[in-house]
């Protein structure tokens, strides 16, 4: 059995558990990791189409979104996936409840400045 490991373990988590894998205590853990995967912030092509791809997966317009408001989702998210998540969601509800059906710049201003402090 030495030479057969009987189970595989995938940590997941936030950058933050790296620093924590760091400390002292989490050296004999640190020291079985066979790879580290890391997601980087995407660039503004690849936010559009994140986003575009995510729409289009569910069914929906996948130009729902203006260009601008792309922009400002970029901008403001700096490329992280999670957070252009939460804008793009909170934009959907609030175009939703506003009976519109193109979501554009100043709405997920409005959406980023109010709801995702």
């Amino acid at each position: 059995m030495d030479s057969y490991s009987p189970m595989s373990l995938i940590l997941v988590g936030q950058p933050e558990l790296k620093d924590k894998l760091y400390k002292a205590s989490y050296t004999a853990v640190r020291q079985r990791i066979n790879m580290v995967c890391k997601l980087n912030n995407l660039t503004r092509e690849e936010t559009e189409e994140y986003i575009k791809t995510h729409l289009n997966s569910v069914g929906c317009n996948p130009d729902i979104f203006t260009l601008e408001a792309i922009d400002f989702i970029y901008e403001a998210s700096q490329g992280s996936p999670r957070t252009i998540n939460n804008i793009c969601y909170q934009s959907l509800i609030s175009t939703a409840l506003a009976k519109e059906t193109i979501i554009k710049a100043q709405l997920v201003k409005n959406v980023y400045n109010c709801e995702l402090l």
